[in-house]
């Protein structure tokens, strides 16, 4: 799955992290959203600072995703990433 192999990227990155998608949602010891990319984005970076590695994250969201604010979808987004 996507998810999948998101998190395995994480877990592989050795320089640096990118990322940039209008629909990134994640949580860290919420039950909701589900998605735990936000946790293994926290643990590799943890992991890079216990090394000393030169490491880089970079996470890219638009102010207002693609879609109509008629859509809940959308409304959930906006609402997390503005939080």
């Amino acid at each position: 799955s996507i998810y999948n192999a998101y998190v395995a990227a994480v877990r592989d990155a050795r320089h640096y992290i990118y990322i940039e998608n209008q629909y990134f949602i994640s949580s860290i010891g919420r039950v909701l959203p589900k998605n735990r990319l936000l946790s293994a984005l926290y643990d590799r970076l943890r992991q890079a600072i216990a090394r000393g590695e030169r490491f880089m994250l970079m996470v890219v969201l638009p102010v207002f995703p693609a879609g109509s604010l008629a859509d809940a979808a959308i409304r959930y987004m906006i609402k997390h990433i503005y939080k």
